[in-house]
C-alpha cells in the first residue's frame, strides 16, 4: 500500500498455510506483480484466486484474496474498494476458531488501519484498527511460541513493533501539532522517478477550515474547496513552472489529485511515468469510446511528447483543485 515497504505490506505478512497450493501460487505471483507495479496482473491474479476460492468454498484462502486485492486497491488509491474487501476478510478470520488464524486476522485489522490513515480524516480510526491487530497478534504470538515456530514468532515481533511505530507516530502528532484533528493529506515530490510516492520529507497539507488550507507553514486557498469525500486517496503535488503546467495554476501552487484507476471523464490530471515522475494530463475519450491520454505541454518535461496513450495500468488521477496562496 501507499507509503509501505514492500517486505511490509499486508499481504507478505499473511499465513499461507490452510490454502491450496494453486491458490498459493496465484497469490504469491500477485505479489511479485505488485511490487513490480504491473499492477493490472496484480489485481487479475488475486482476482482468480478469489474464483477458485468461491467455487471450492475455501472461506480462508479467500479471505487472504481480499486482502491481496486490498493492498492492490490501496497502491492505486480506490480506498473505499479496498476497506470493502477489508472488512469482509477480517469477518471471516474473525470467525476462525483455529488459533493459528489469529496472526491472518491480526494482519486484517493491520491492513484496515493503513487504509484509514489514507483518508483525509482516518487517524482515530487507524487507532483503533492498530489496537484490535496488537491484541490479535500478542495472541498469535503466544500460539506459535507453544510449537516453537521461532520464524513466525519473529514475524508477529516484527509486525508489532511497525504497528507500535506507527501508532506512536499518530499519537505524538495529535499531541504535538495543533492541526492533529484536522484533515490531512500527504504532499508528493513532483520529479518521482523511481517511485510514485517518494517519501515526502513528512510535509502535509491541513484543511483549517472551509476554504482554507495549510502547506508548510503557509496557508493556500483551494479553489474549489477541498472535499472530504474518501473512497480516493487524495494528495498535493507542487507546481513547479519549470517543469509542467497546470490551466490557470503558476509556480508555487499546488494542485490536489484524486488518484483513481478508473477513469471515465474527460478532464485534467496526472499520469505517474517512471523515470520521469508525475506528468500533466488531458484525458478524451476516443471514437472507439476509450480513454486515452495526452500532456498538456509536449516541452513540459523531456521526452514527455511521447508520453501518451493508453492510462489503463498506470498510475493516475484528476486533478481536483488548485492550491494559490493567500494574498
Amino acid at each position: 500500500m501507499i507509503g509501505v515497504e514492500p517486505e511490509l505490506a499486508p499481504s507478505s505478512l499473511l499465513n499461507h498455510e490452510q490454502v491450496s497450493q494453486a491458490v498459493q501460487t496465484l497469490l504469491s505471483a500477485s505479489r511479485a506483480c505488485r511490487q513490480k507495479r504491473e499492477w493490472r496482473r496484480c489485481e487479475s491474479l488475486a482476482l482468480d484466486a478469489c474464483r477458485i476460492c468461491e467455487e471450492t468454498s475455501d472461506h480462508v484462502g479467500l479471505a487472504l484474496a481480499r486482502v491481496h486485492l486490498a493492498d492492490f486497491y490501496g497502491d492505486v488509491g480506490e480506498v473505499g474498494l479496498a476497506i470493502q474487501e477489508c472488512e469482509k476478510a477480517h469477518r471471516v478470520l474473525r470467525r476462525q476458531a483455529a488459533r493459528a488464524q489469529r496472526l491472518n486476522e491480526a494482519v486484517a485489522a493491520y491492513a484496515l488501519g493503513i487504509l484509514y490513515e489514507l483518508q483525509l480524516s482516518g487517524a482515530v480510526g487507524a487507532l483503533r484498527w492498530y489496537n484490535e491487530a496488537l491484541e490479535q497478534l500478542e495472541a498469535a504470538q503466544e500460539y506459535w511460541a507453544t510449537l516453537n515456530a521461532v520464524s513466525q514468532v519473529r514475524d508477529c515481533q516484527r509486525l508489532r513493533q511497525e504497528i507500535r511505530r506507527r501508532s506512536d507516530r499518530i499519537t505524538a502528532e495529535g499531541h504535538t501539532s495543533p492541526h492533529a484533528q484536522r484533515a490531512a493529506f500527504d504532499i508528493w515530490r513532483l520529479e518521482s522517478a523511481d517511485d510514485p510516492f517518494t517519501d515526502h520529507d513528512g510535509v502535509q497539507g491541513y484543511v483549517i477550515g472551509e476554504d482554507r488550507v495549510l502547506i508548510d507553514g503557509v496557508v493556500y486557498r483551494p479553489e474549489p474547496a477541498i472535499s472530504t469525500d474518501e473512497t480516493n486517496y487524495c494528495f498535493g503535488l507542487p507546481v513547479s513552472e519549470s517543469k509542467w503546467a497546470v490551466p490557470g495554476a503558476r509556480a508555487g501552487d499546488y494542485v490536489f489529485v484524486r488518484q483513481q484507476w478508473q477513469v471515465e471523464e474527460e478532464e485534467i490530471g496526472v499520469v505517474w511515468e517512471p523515470g520521469s515522475g508525475w506528468v500533466a494530463v488531458g484525458f478524451k475519450r476516443g471514437h472507439d469510446g476509450q480513454i486515452s491520454f495526452y500532456p498538456l505541454r509536449p516541452k513540459v518535461i523531456d521526452g514527455a511528447e511521447t508520453m501518451a496513450g493508453d492510462p489503463v495500468g498506470k498510475v493516475k488521477g484528476y486533478i481536483i483543485g488548485l492550491m494559490k496562496p493567500e494574498k
